[in-house]
């Protein structure tokens, strides 16, 4: 099994199983705390109990996202700082502020504790910082991202805060218990185990994950059937318990549902169709033949984005990467002409209604203010990129001179260019290595492509090599604009020729450098 299905199989574990915590505790309220009673077998120091129980949470969740391959990419990091500060308290800080004088815990309940920590721990870092779409530097500005982070600062607070004066009330009654006054309490029995289940919303909105989201659903699930009956129990305690005061504040549990609910709709399917799609595309050169990929593995991971797609058709990060995996059947799996034009057809036209859809949203904005917040969007440049990708091999389908009469020029120009404006760094400085291999294979055609320039495009040819020093395309593509329109240059494009064409392919992309070197060798035969 690969890591994406053992994944996707933990979440939907959790998902699964978090219906029927929530019918158990309903019934059973779990025998720790105010809830003990006998009966469930070996028991431990309360104090201690916590810490085992919640260290997982601390030290496998640092271990699990330190093992991912953007593990200190800035966003995950502040996902890691926003998981440690709730839980260095929940695992230390609060066992030991508390210490529960001669308190005992069923071992039991801390085996499955540790548990789900484990788990939990280990399908919320693996897709932040390994499995999941990666986070730009600007997701800090989304929508998600925001309102997540206020929910979790709002749940984070209220959490401490109620903490804090139950602690006290604890010392107050010399380790007894009695009725909470003030503040939230007089609102809730439990504003502990609300501010908790906003942390957890909060966290799925801001990392917008299915790992997210399968936490907060669980947290939910556990922690409301515990606040119903800690209600019941100070009922039963205290007569004069105020006898208007709500469990959980069953309205903002609804908010929170239906905040969820919606904007989660598919993810858990899309999430494990796009982590499909990515151990399928990552196996594209087996099979190979030299130059030359099998087209069955492309053909399913096309089926598996297709089905991501279908499942979250808003998300770009969804949409790049079908595009790209049709992109690749249509340009390395030796398909004819025939068979390339319903290919580049459809990633046309999936690609440039995206891209419709995406300016319409910063339309009006001057260009600082649209970049920046079509940069905000995960897989925007992606989109943008490999859209220009469908609209150059579209065009070189239907021949050059139709498709610049067409117009088709100036939109791979113009589409270029937004990804050079939004992430220069994109597929080795692909953006510049599309723009320089259009001025230097487009023709000048007066009043249509009239500012086609052989100068610029070696020039942008030059750029991407910069950006991307190892890029075999952008090794054949400026030398092949050199030998054309700077025979001065000639060593150095022959250098380049000889270095395409003798390199090793790259892992990760075998197939696409085998390409290359085959052209490359097919120049250096036009030059003896």
């Amino acid at each position: 099994m690969s890591e994406a299905a053992l994944h996707a199989a933990l979440v939907g574990l959790v998902l699964a199983l978090a219906p029927l915590t929530f019918l158990t505790l309903l019934l059973v309220p779990a025998p720790y705390g105010r809830h003990s009673r006998p009966g469930w077998g070996p028991l431990m120091d309360t104090t201690l109990s916590w810490i085992v129980m919640e260290s997982p949470s601390v030290f496998a969740y640092l271990i699990f996202h330190f093992r991912g391959a953007r593990a200190w990419d800035a966003v995950p990091l502040v996902f890691l700082c926003l998981w440690l500060a709730h839980y260095l308290h929940r695992a230390f800080v609060y066992p030991l502020a508390v210490r529960s004088r001669g308190g005992r815990t069923p071992v039991a309940i801390v085996a499955m504790g540790f548990s789900f920590n484990l788990v939990n721990s280990y399908i919320n870092a693996t897709w932040i910082t390994g499995l999941g779409p990666a986070y730009p530097l600007g997701w800090m500005a989304s929508p998600q991202f925001l309102t997540g982070a206020v929910l979790f600062g709002a749940g984070f607070w209220i959490n401490r805060e109620a903490d804090r004066r139950l602690r006290e009330l604890r010392q107050q009654a010399a380790g007894g218990y009695g009725v909470p006054r003030g503040w939230l309490f007089e609102q809730v029995s439990c504003p502990n185990y609300l501010g908790e289940i906003l942390e957890w919303c909060g966290w799925a909105l801001l990392t917008w994950s299915p790992a997210g989201l399968a936490f907060a659903v669980y947290t939910i699930a556990n922690l409301a059937p515990r606040a119903l009956a800690h209600h019941r129990w100070y009922r039963s305690q205290f007569p004069d318990y105020p006898p208007r005061r709500k469990a959980l504040l069953p309205l903002a549990l609804l908010v929170a549902g239906l905040a969820l609910g919606p904007s989660f709709a598919g993810a858990e399917d899309a999430a494990a169709a796009i982590a499909e799609g990515d151990a399928l595309f990552a196996r594209r050169a087996e099979g190979a033949r030299g130059s030359v990929a099998d087209p069955a593995l492309a053909d399913q991971a096309v089926a598996a984005y297709r089905r991501a797609v279908a499942q979250a058709p808003n998300d770009m990060e969804a949409l790049w990467r079908l595009l790209q995996a049709l992109h690749f059947r249509g340009a390395y799996c030796g398909a004819s002409t025939e068979v390339k034009k319903p290919i580049f057809e459809e990633g046309r036209s999936l690609g440039q209604a995206a891209v419709d859809r995406l300016e319409k949203q910063v339309s009006g904005r001057r260009d600082p203010e649209r970049l920046a917040a079509l940069r905000a969007v995960p897989g925007a440049a992606s989109v943008f990129y490999w859209t220009t990708a469908h609209w150059g091999e579209w065009a070189l389908v239907r021949g050059k001179f139709a498709a610049a009469k067409s117009g088709v020029a100036g939109k791979v120009r113009d589409l270029a260019q937004t990804v050079a404006d939004i992430d220069p760094n994109l597929d080795e400085g692909g953006a510049f290595r599309v723009l320089g291999r259009l001025h230097d294979q487009a023709p000048h055609i007066p009043l249509i492509t009239g500012w086609v320039s052989k100068k610029k495009g070696i020039e942008y040819l030059r750029r991407s090599l910069a950006l991307g020093p190892e890029s075999r395309a952008t090794w054949l593509f400026l030398s092949e604009a050199l030998l054309e329109h700077e025979p001065a240059n000639q060593t150095e494009a022959l250098s380049l020729l000889r270095r395409c064409a003798e390199s090793p392919p790259r892992p990760g992309r075998a197939v696409e450098d085998a390409h290359f070197a085959d052209l490359a060798r097919a120049t250096l035969r036009t030059q003896r």
